[in-house]
């Protein structure tokens, strides 16, 4: 299935997206939540320039990408262990039987 690219405009400059067929998130609200942050800090801070806001952006969802992802790796492991610790119990259970 050939997808024809979207078009937006992010600071000025046109950005097409070719939409695959696996996208658990669609390219509009990928770029609605990349402007919508950029105009937060534009409000916030309009003594900055675009480079500045673009920056600031890349920056905070960089930093929420990490903690998503040390967050999630702390779960597989807590999760892990609750297994582990479970298939224990249930060995600890079969033996006294």
């Amino acid at each position: 299935m050939n997808k024809e690219a979207l078009e937006f405009d992010v600071l000025g400059t046109r950005v097409k997206f070719t939409p695959q067929e696996k996208e658990r998130v669609s390219c509009d609200k990928i770029v609605n939540l990349v402007i919508d942050r950029m105009e937060f800090f534009r409000r916030n801070h309009p003594h900055l320039n675009d480079k500045d806001i673009a920056t600031l952006t890349a920056l905070e969802f960089a930093q929420k990408s990490l903690e998503f992802e040390e967050e999630f790796k702390l779960n597989i492991e807590f999760l892990e262990s609750s297994i582990n610790d479970a298939l224990e119990h249930i060995e600890d259970s079969n033996t006294v039987q």
